[in-house]
């Protein structure tokens, strides 16, 4: 896959309350959070979602909306990328995901 964005994402481990509408109906469940930055994320769904699918992520107290780019199966169930509308919603002083680690941190050393 070739590397299309703009900033890095940092990891992390969370669980996140996530929210799909379509078709005159909405569903929510838990996802896995794995990676973010301010324009996206990336989250693992045990169900395959649609390109273009009008997403919210759910994280504490903050809530991100976001347009689905990909979804691919893997091991867990299926890797999501979100881009969050508008460009740079999140920010760590609203919410830090559990386990945050900036790998860029291991090339400095």
């Amino acid at each position: 896959m070739i590397e299309r964005r703009k900033e890095p994402r940092l990891w992390c481990s969370d669980l996140v309350g996530f929210r799909t509408s379509g078709r005159g109906r909405a569903a929510e469940t838990v996802v896995i959070l794995e990676d973010i930055s301010p324009s996206g994320a990336h989250v693992v769904v045990e169900e395959p979602i649609g390109p273009q699918t009008i997403v919210q992520l759910r994280c504490g107290t903050a809530a991100y909306a976001g347009v689905v780019r990909y979804s691919i199966a893997s091991e867990l169930g299926y890797d999501v990328g979100i881009e969050f509308v508008p460009r740079g919603a999140w920010n760590a002083g609203e919410f830090t995901p559990k386990h945050l680690f900036d790998p860029q941190s291991m090339e400095r050393e």
